[in-house]
């Protein structure tokens, strides 16, 4: 809640330099003496297409929800990320069961989530692991999220940087808080103690097929223990199955051939999230997240994410005033 109120000042602030519901179509480049100068970025609006020449350019494109192979999306077959958009149609409908797939937060809070706001339906937890993992929220692990880790990670040698991915992901991903981990466990045990076991887990399981009906979705779960498998049919299956990066060059079009990248595919970042390019490509182009593989965990946080700006603001002004000699080039909006 304090986020959100804060993300709602913060926009406030920028307000009228801000465009909402446009969408941005294509990156193009405009050249002088066979060099990038600008870039064109043309948008899609309700007013039709326009095109704004920029010096720089600060792409966040965010993350894609991710189903599992062979999985779409359908009335009944949401991704987590459907459900507070979906669940209100619901209502009145008497669901019987629900399935969620998953042992990351989103997954655990999804299931106390249905569990309480469907007093009569059978929520049925879905994973691969024994049970839910504690996020590591000790104090010393919880260092990784200052502003500092990113200098240090920066500047780790790569097989520094995985290790440090191995030994504190779990601060972040596939975890959950150990509270709501608590609350579960009391709750799953207290039905059984009462004989009425709405909330189940299926854990060592693996959901490896679902089919969807007009009137229902039946999916079915594949102990991996044993192999016996188990069909249930359910009113809706969401899956809790994360979130996968967007490659930030697609949006560039024939600019992306200009950008950098390392030896393993990967988007050559500086420290100052501006993109590694060719000396032909003069402007320049910075990322705001697909940046975990050089500036760790940390840089995409939240309460790293003023920071995160401010960095790539002094670099804009920085970059700028080491221009400034070269001033026979006209100076076009950024």
């Amino acid at each position: 809640v304090e986020f959100h109120d804060y993300f709602e000042w913060a926009a406030a602030q920028v307000g009228d330099q801000v465009s909402y519901g446009h969408e941005v179509v294509g990156v193009a480049p405009v050249l002088h003496d066979g060099a990038v100068e600008y870039l064109d970025v043309t948008v899609r609006s309700a007013e039709g297409l326009a095109v704004h020449r920029a010096r720089n350019l600060v792409i966040g494109t965010g993350l894609r929800p991710r189903l599992p192979e062979g999985v779409e999306r359908g009335e009944r077959v949401w991704h987590n990320s459907d459900l507070l958009k979906k669940v209100d149609g619901l209502e009145g409908t008497s669901p019987a069961r629900f399935v969620v797939v998953g042992a990351g937060q989103s997954a655990a809070e999804n299931v106390a989530y249905l569990h309480r706001r469907f007093p009569e339906a059978e929520i049925c937890a879905v994973f691969t692991r024994y049970g839910y993992s504690p996020a590591d929220d000790s104090a010393f692990a919880n260092r990784i999220f200052d502003p500092e880790a990113v200098d240090d990670y920066f500047a780790a040698p790569e097989d520094v940087k995985r290790r440090l991915m191995d030994y504190h992901g779990n601060t972040n991903y596939s975890v959950v808080d150990i509270d709501l981990i608590d609350d579960l466990y009391r709750q799953v045990y207290q039905e059984k103690v009462l004989g009425t076991e709405r909330l189940r887990f299926l854990n060592v399981s693996r959901l490896t097929g679902v089919e969807e009906t007009p009137d229902k979705v039946s999916a079915t779960v594949k102990s991996l223990v044993t192999g016996e498998e188990t069909l249930l049919d359910a009113d809706v299956v969401v899956f809790a199955t994360g979130y996968s990066p967007v490659d930030p060059l697609g949006l560039l079009g024939g600019v992306g051939d200009h950008c950098l990248r390392d030896g393993e595919g990967r988007v050559s970042v500086e420290r100052d999230y501006r993109i590694a390019t060719g000396p032909e490509l003069r402007c320049g182009i910075y990322l705001q997240g697909g940046t975990e593989h050089t500036h760790g965990i940390t840089s995409a946080l939240l309460s790293n994410t003023a920071i995160r700006v401010g960095e790539i603001l002094d670099s804009l002004i920085d970059r700028s005033v080491k221009a400034a000699p070269d001033a026979a080039r006209p100076v076009a909006g950024g």
